[in-house]
């Protein structure tokens, strides 16, 4: 997936009140009969952080942010917590937690309600599958990816990947399609069993998904050991080498860091290189959930615990790899390269990713 289409995953922390291991009606909701107010369009590249309270717009020559109310969009989702979003063509597709419903939704191009869908398990990411216009739900607590029809009129399952599979872990919590070699390719971060400090059973997966209703496993990251509570991988080019990134939420144990490793070419297996943590100009994440890498190095990295997000520059020159395998108790560890904290004030903000924004 390129810069325009990237995955964004909004926070509402695991565990937390709003979530619901309850499955709603699975009857889509009705647009509701209020006219919602669009947010401004934005004129130059913005940055989009969904989080908690609504959908967050920053415009990146101002870095000023404008938040959206989900209920600007839901009257009826005065409790609902983002959980996912990606774009999708001019508008964006959207997930929902919370006291009022397991869902997803889609915004058009003008920045209004086109529908909305409930009747999910944890719905922690949705994003639309090209090959036969479906979208795919990652339902968390579910286990399982879910397609649906792409039109959103029914939560009911077209096709599924999940524990049918002898090689689908459970609990996916982060996704990122993305094309490559003429295949669509679907990377999946597996939260691990607990979820938590301790837990050490989360790992990364990626499979073939061309050909509908025969995924296909292509690997599993790391090849030995597990990771402690992995979230938003993305597979990201930067000087002619595919880079895997991904949220290390308990990356040393107890706190965050950015989880990387290396291949030239993404159908094989990457091999570990290190877990950059930041040094004393931003100090630990408490919560890292979203991992971004821009095409001029930037990294764009989202802190729920403290609701910051930190602009970071690509390691000069990239760490090499030294023969761990990145599971828990083989990693090696590397400070990020310089850094600073661009927001500060969000609300259970997961993933930051660039766009054009809905276009005017």
């Amino acid at each position: 997936m390129n810069v325009a289409t990237l995955i964004v995953v909004m926070a509402c922390t695991d565990g937390s009140s709003r979530a619901s291991t309850e499955p709603p009606d699975p009857s889509p909701s009705s647009p509701s009969s209020t006219t919602p107010t669009a947010p401004d369009p934005p004129s130059r590249r913005t940055l989009v952080v969904p989080e908690a309270r609504g959908l967050t717009l920053v415009d990146l020559d101002e870095m000023e942010p404008t938040l959206t109310p989900w209920t600007e969009w839901m009257p009826d989702c005065n409790e609902c917590g983002g959980e996912g979003a990606s774009a999708d063509g001019d508008g964006l597709l959207v997930s929902l937690v919370g006291k009022d419903g397991e869902a997803i939704a889609r915004l058009d191009a003008d920045g209004l309600l086109d529908f909305r869908v409930d009747g999910f398990r944890f719905p922690h990411d949705v994003m639309r599958d090209p090959a036969d216009d479906t979208l795919m739900v990652v339902e968390t607590f579910a286990d399982r990816v879910t397609w649906i029809d792409g039109a959103g009129t029914s939560a009911l399952p077209v096709r599924t990947l999940g524990k049918e599979h002898p090689r689908f872990p459970p609990l996916p919590n982060g996704a990122d399609r993305f094309e490559h070699d003429g295949r669509s390719l679907l990377l999946l971060s597996h939260l691990g069993v607990g979820g938590g400090p301790g837990s050490i059973t989360g790992v990364i997966t990626l499979w073939d998904i061309t050909a509908p209703s025969d995924a296909q496993h292509l690997w599993t990251f790391p090849q030995d050991g597990q990771l402690q509570t992995p979230h938003g991988p993305v597979l990201r080019m930067m000087d002619d080498v595919w880079w895997l990134l991904w949220a290390h939420t308990y990356g040393d144990g107890e706190r965050g860091t950015v989880g990387l490793a290396r291949t030239d070419d993404p159908l094989h297996r990457p091999t570990y290189v290190a877990d950059l943590v930041p040094g004393d100009d931003v100090g630990s994440f408490e919560f890292l959930r979203g991992v971004e890498l821009d095409t001029d190095g930037t990294l764009w990295l989202t802190d729920s615990g403290t609701g910051w997000i930190t602009r970071a520059s690509w390691p000069t020159p990239p760490p090499r790899a030294s023969g761990a395998t990145g599971g828990v108790g083989d990693q090696r560890y590397e400070e990020l390269g310089e850094a600073e904290i661009v927001l500060d004030n969000l609300f259970d903000p997961f993933e930051a990713w660039l766009w054009t924004g809905f276009p005017e």
